[in-house]
């Protein structure tokens, strides 16, 4: 396998991160984000994706509650919450 220069590295560890979250996979988005940033510590850029990443990560985990299963009310005013807190 070839070993890619920094700016490819980048955009393939972004891309890498993007697919696994839009695929909803937070767990594997994170260790890519930390390993990118382990790979090329100088990169601001992967650094920022990474700690948009946790913060993330603990949003959703500290808000998981509010989307447990409940009445069909309590739930459209729970995402109309959370829109509005954007």
């Amino acid at each position: 396998m070839l070993t890619l220069g920094d700016e490819s590295a980048e955009s393939g560890y972004q891309e890498i991160i993007d697919t696994y979250r839009e695929a909803k996979q937070w767990p594997q988005a994170t260790a890519a984000a930390k390993e990118a940033v382990q790979k090329l510590p100088n990169n601001r850029d992967l650094r920022m994706v990474l700690d948009a990443q946790l913060a993330d990560t603990a949003m959703r985990t500290r808000l998981s509650p509010m989307f447990a299963p409940c009445s069909r009310e309590q739930r459209k005013i729970a995402r109309y919450m959370w829109r509005w807190r954007r």
